[in-house]
């Protein structure tokens, strides 16, 4: 019994160290660059300083750990960054997964204030007679202004609401018409799209001023009325704010102190496009 025990536990080891292995292989290595001084640290979360990291500084990122941390190397020495920290470089991988097609005609449901529905007072726009919450929303984009539309009514020629999703090689981020101009808002989506990473932004408008934690959770599906989506990503905001976003149509489904604001209902042939 008590060789039984042993061989047991000597399974459970080599168990162990196979997964240890096989996580090492699935290294990222991607480049990466800090967004503030920091130090490199030899445990996670955070203790044993190795080496101060300054601002702007090349490392090469290869993996998360559970906490946010990151594993990289910098000048030669492995250790831990937090990922908030990092502007990671997948060299577009991510942009090109998570863009949102252009040909489509998408169709919301609307429940509250939404980032992305301008529309403070519902009651006063189209039709007529009124829109109140719940209601409809349509998107689509326009090449002429270089923009997605928004308007109850599809189609419209003067919507009610218009916004811009910027990529670079970094982040995707969310500017929203205001006054006739388009806003930073919100980094929608951190590049690379990295499961259980974090991220901040300090966004450039008036509606929020203080900085954005956020962080990313891969999920294997995710149901919404549109449909049953794969490799959606959860973004969440300073635990309160989330959204989900897929491959190929962007936010399907938003989330507002913990309240369900807008999801997508339908995806549709943009019948506007030659």
């Amino acid at each position: 019994m008590y060789k039984l025990f042993l061989a047991s536990i000597f399974a459970i080891i080599c168990c162990l160290s196979m997964s240890n292995q096989a996580s090492a292989a699935e290294d990222y290595n991607y480049s990466a660059t800090t967004k503030v001084p920091t130090f490199l640290y030899k445990k996670h979360p955070g203790s044993g300083r190795i080496i101060a990291v300054p601002k702007g500084a090349h490392v090469t990122f290869h993996y998360t750990a559970s906490d946010s941390w990151g594993r990289v190397t910098y000048n030669g020495k492995k250790g831990y960054i937090l990922t908030a920290y990092l502007e990671i470089d997948d060299k577009g991988a991510s942009a090109a997964t998570y863009a949102v097609d252009q040909t489509k005609l998408y169709k919301y449901k609307v429940m509250a204030n939404s980032m992305f529905e301008r529309i403070h007072t519902p009651t006063n726009s189209r039709p007529a007679d009124g829109t109140k919450y719940p209601y409809t929303s349509y998107a689509w984009y326009d090449a002429a202004a270089g923009a997605w539309q928004l308007d109850p009514i599809k189609y419209h020629q003067e919507p009610l609401d218009q916004y811009k999703l910027v990529q670079n090689q970094y982040e995707l981020i969310l500017y929203p018409s205001m006054n006739g101009r388009f806003l930073r808002s919100y980094q929608l989506l951190a590049f690379a799209a990295i499961p259980n990473a974090r991220f901040w932004d300090i966004p450039k408008s008036n509606a929020e001023r203080r900085a954005i934690t956020a962080k990313m959770q891969l999920l294997a599906t995710k149901k919404v009325k549109a449909g049953t989506f794969k490799n959606v990503m959860k973004v969440t905001y300073s635990n309160r704010n989330i959204i989900y976003i897929a491959p190929g149509a962007g936010v399907i489904q938003e989330y507002r102190e913990k309240i369900k604001v807008r999801e997508l209902m339908s995806i549709t042939k943009n019948t506007q496009l030659k």
